[in-house]
């Protein structure tokens, strides 16, 4: 919440690459991927319900990473992140192709996807 609120007093206020390769290599870091994936999509889905991130940015920082290869772990992590995010808003439709980075395989907990 401290976060957000920072990025509040900044003028004009607009975070449009939150999930790029660059964050994706620190994410990726993590020596507890599981924690460290629920903080991003927590603090994405504040941002976005603050009007801090634009619902389209999102969606095209995304669609340019399916651009790029990245290790199935690592799509399967972004992939949850986003459906956390998408169940709790409509976000304009922006999210609706979110099927892309994830499989909708319900063996799927049966996996180990540590990064």
């Amino acid at each position: 919440e401290q976060l957000i609120a920072a990025w509040k007093l900044l003028v004009p206020i607009q975070l449009v690459t939150i999930l790029c390769p660059a964050s994706l290599m620190l994410l990726a870091q993590s020596s507890n991927p599981d924690l460290t994936w629920d903080k991003m999509a927590f603090v994405i889905k504040r941002l976005l319900q603050e009007n801090l991130l634009p619902s389209l940015a999102l969606e095209d920082g995304c669609l340019q990473l399916l651009r790029q290869e990245w290790p199935e772990k690592l799509l399967k992590r972004i992939g949850r992140c986003l459906e956390e995010i998408k169940k709790d808003g409509d976000w304009d439709g922006a999210l609706d192709w979110v099927i892309f980075f994830s499989n909708s395989d319900p063996d799927m907990d049966d996996f180990d996807l540590d990064i």
